[in-house]
């Protein structure tokens, strides 16, 4: 699981980044051949604006679902049906409070191992 925190360049950790358009470094989700969810947290008070994600090819499973749980569990984000071997521009703006969860679900296992990469683009307030 990798954690991703936010804050404004050289500046301590827990400051708040502020209406600065920001995009994180790629993060790649490793899912093994036999599992068919890989998960990483986001810690960050800010708002997203777009989500690049790519998912490699993969031999079974035939599609993957992207979604964001806020820190009480709640699904605050879902897109369904996203197709393997491509690389996807979401259009989503939603708050993140916190420690959020992102997780990449397959439809059945991948047959391989494989790692989805997802940048996120935020703002802060």
């Amino acid at each position: 699981m990798t954690d991703i925190k936010i804050t404004a360049p050289n500046d301590g950790a827990g400051k708040k980044i502020h209406k600065t358009l920001v995009m994180t470094n790629p993060v790649t989700v490793a899912i093994a051949a036999g599992v068919a969810v890989g998960s990483f947290t986001i810690n960050a008070t800010a708002l997203t604006h777009t989500i690049i994600l790519k998912i490699p090819t993969f031999t079974n499973a035939e599609t993957v679902t992207f979604s964001i749980e806020n820190s009480n569990g709640d699904e605050i984000y879902s897109e369904e049906s996203l197709a393997k071997n491509t690389t996807h521009v979401l259009a989503v703006v939603k708050p993140l409070v916190g420690e959020s969860t992102v997780k990449i679900t397959l439809t059945g296992t991948p047959g391989d191992a494989i790692e989805p990469e997802i940048i996120f683009y935020l703002t802060g307030n």
